[in-house]
């Protein structure tokens, strides 16, 4: 879980990563070699809409 979804609690359906870039949970082994793509999370509100929650560079 990222550092931010646990200090926030906004009202929210949840929280996607698109594209599963590699360096995002699940995406993160050893066969990777510590490779890690900028990716940005997105905060799926009640409503339907997106918008990023956290970005990691």
């Amino acid at each position: 879980m990222c550092s931010a979804c646990s200090r926030e609690k906004p009202e929210a359906i949840g929280l996607t990563v698109p594209g599963m870039p590699v360096g995002s949970p699940g995406m993160d082994g050893p066969e990777y070699g510590g490779r890690k793509d900028p990716y940005d999370v997105l905060l799926i509100a009640m409503d339907g809409s997106t918008r990023v929650f956290s970005s990691y560079r």
